[in-house]
């Protein structure tokens, strides 16, 4: 019994944890630059999601 309940408890974990990732596009400007520095403790693809999206922002922002 405990081993099904850890078992669960893991993939629950897992899942919520893919689930989790931050949609940046509904950040503000303000918001993204706040987070700026902060992510190294992110997972892989949260930081992948975040750099996509400044690199988006910053395109739209230059001449």
């Amino acid at each position: 019994m405990f081993r099904i309940s850890a078992i669960l408890a893991g993939s629950l974990l897992t899942a919520t944890m893919a689930w989790a990732a931050t949609d940046y596009s509904a950040m503000t400007n303000e918001e993204l630059a706040a987070k700026r520095g902060s992510m190294k403790q992110s997972t892989v693809e949260e930081r992948n999601a975040f750099q996509n999206e400044w690199q988006n922002r910053v395109q739209k922002m230059s001449p």
